[in-house]
This record gives structure tokens, C-alpha cells and sequence, in this order.
């Protein structure tokens, strides 16, 4: 590939001019802690690339920045090596610097990914990031439309998980005669052996599989068995009716439609600023 490029490039060097240099480079530069004299004005041309010459200086700058690790014993053989990699390097950056204009696909391409970062970068600003920093703007927004985010009808809810059947039973009794009091419970039917746990929830429909296929109101009881041969008992503490969401309960929904509602107005703002003009006619030529 060098070697194509080279050719592209139209490649011509002069070899004395680096044996020049070679004699002029002490063996530091075999330390690595060579660097080049303030009064090396060497300014003889090492190689051309088209129209731009490429001089001792600029070689012996880019071997002051760019000594290797391991840099062997013989001077000769280090600096012919850096050379090649000189060249090989001030090669790929002046084809680097030219794809755009030598490969007009690639030139689309590119242009498409800066316009895709740009936009990327300012929606950030001025629509994603924004509805996350601007506490108040979304406080307001939430305000505005908080009929928006309800909780449909919870059940407040006790989960009990039994071991059998058997101990359900008397988990469901328990209830009962304890009015629902979870600690009570508890207490009661893990006198013996602790083998009963039991949780709180708020649940909508729908989100419980076993208060779903129970009756929906106050005081149902509900035992359904799981596969490992436990039981689930649940128990409906109470049904609340349908109330506001806090902005923290649905604060992922309110982002994102406050989110909606800046990149609409940033949109409305961009139009009224760049009016649009469609040529219909042509346009209709695409339906055809």
C-alpha cells in the first residue's frame, strides 16, 4: 500500500541528503536522549511528495519526537529505520487529508456522520439534556399536565409466602380473625417454626396475576401454588381509588413528554427562523 501510494504521489528522494544527516546525528540518539541542535539548519530536501518537499529539519524533528524504545546498537540502522517510518507516516496523513476529495462516496458518507454528530450533539442541548438540568421546567411541565399521570384503581395488598398448602390455610385464618393485621399474623403462625414471610404492596390491575383472578375489592383472600410447591396467599388491605402520580412515581413519562413538547417548540422556533418552501410539482414527480 505504501509502495501505491508512493507512486500516487509521484515519491522521489534524495539518498545523500540522509547520509548527511546520519554523520551529523551523535550516538545519544542510541540513548534516546538525543535532540536536535538549536544551529542544525539543515535544509536540504530528503524526499518530494508532488509539489511538497520534506527537508532534513522536518525529518530530524519527527525523530526527536517519535524515538522508539527499543533502539538497537547501531546508529545507521536506527535512523534508516525512523526514516522509513518518516515517510510511511507523512504518506498515510496526506492520504488521510485527501479521501474526501478522491472518493466522493466516502466524502457523502463523512458528511453524513458530522451532520449526525452535530444534530446528536444539539438535540442534547437543547432537548434531552435540558428536560433532565431544568428542574423548575419540569416541575412546571408536570404541573401543567399532572391529569396525565394518574394511578388507575391500587389494591393495597398483604403477600404472604406459605411452604403448603396446610400452612395457607391457617395463614388465611389468621387474617381473618386478626382483621388483616400483618404482624399478627405473623406472630401467630410462626409461633412454632419461622416458615411463613409476608410483604406490603400497592398494585394496579393487572399487575398482580393472583389478586387479578380474585374478586377486586376489600377483605378478598386469594392462595394460588407455585411451582417449587409453595403457596402465595394474598390479601386485600384495602382498594384505593384513582389519584395523581408524584412527579418522582412518573417522572421517566414526564421526562419524556416535556422532552416532546421542548423539541417541538426548539422545531416550531427553527421554521419560523428558516422558512420552508416546497416545490410541489417537483415533489409530485417522486409519486409518479
Amino acid at each position: 500500500y505504501i509502495n501505491k501510494l508512493k507512486k500516487s504521489y509521484n515519491f522521489k528522494e534524495d539518498s545523500k541528503a540522509l547520509r548527511e544527516m546520519v554523520i551529523r546525528i551523535d550516538d545519544t540518539i542510541l540513548r534516546g536522549i538525543w535532540k536536535k541542535p538549536a544551529d542544525m539548519n539543515m535544509t536540504a530536501t530528503l524526499f518530494k511528495l508532488g509539489e511538497t518537499n520534506y527537508s532534513q529539519n522536518d525529518f530530524a524533528t519527527y525523530m526527536e519526537n517519535n524515538l522508539p524504545g527499543k533502539r538497537g546498537k547501531v546508529k545507521i540502522k536506527l535512523i534508516e529505520h525512523m526514516y522509513q517510518r518518516f515517510i510511511q507516516t507523512t504518506l498515510l496523513s496526506l492520504e488521510n487529508d485527501k479521501l474526501e476529495d478522491k472518493y466522493p462516496e466516502f466524502k457523502r458518507l463523512m458528511k453524513e456522520y458530522r451532520d449526525g454528530i452535530l444534530l446528536f450533539e444539539l438535540t442534547d442541548k437543547m432537548v434531552w439534556s435540558k428536560a433532565m438540568k431544568d428542574t423548575t421546567g419540569l416541575m412546571k411541565f408536570y404541573e401543567r399536565n399532572k391529569f396525565n399521570y394518574l394511578w388507575e384503581e391500587r389494591a393495597k395488598i398483604n403477600i404472604y409466602t406459605c411452604p403448603t398448602m396446610d400452612v395457607a390455610k391457617q395463614v388465611e385464618k389468621a387474617v381473618l380473625s386478626n382483621k388483616g393485621n400483618r404482624e399478627k399474623v405473623l406472630e401467630k403462625v410462626n409461633k412454632k417454626v419461622l416458615q411463613v414471610t409476608a410483604q406490603e404492596e400497592l398494585v394496579e390491575k393487572g399487575q398482580n396475576p393472583i389478586i387479578d383472578l380474585s374478586d377486586w375489592e376489600k377483605d378478598a383472600i386469594k392462595t394460588s401454588k407455585n411451582k417449587d410447591g409453595s403457596v402465595t396467599l394474598v390479601h386485600i388491605i384495602d382498594i384505593l381509588e384513582p389519584s395523581f402520580k408524584e412527579l418522582e412515581d412518573a417522572k421517566g413519562y414526564v421526562v419524556s413528554d416535556y422532552q416532546k413538547e421542548l423539541e417541538d417548540h426548539w422545531i416550531f422556533s427553527l421554521k419560523a427562523k428558516y422558512p420552508i418552501d416546497i416545490n410541489q410539482n417537483t415533489l409530485n414527480t417522486i409519486y409518479r
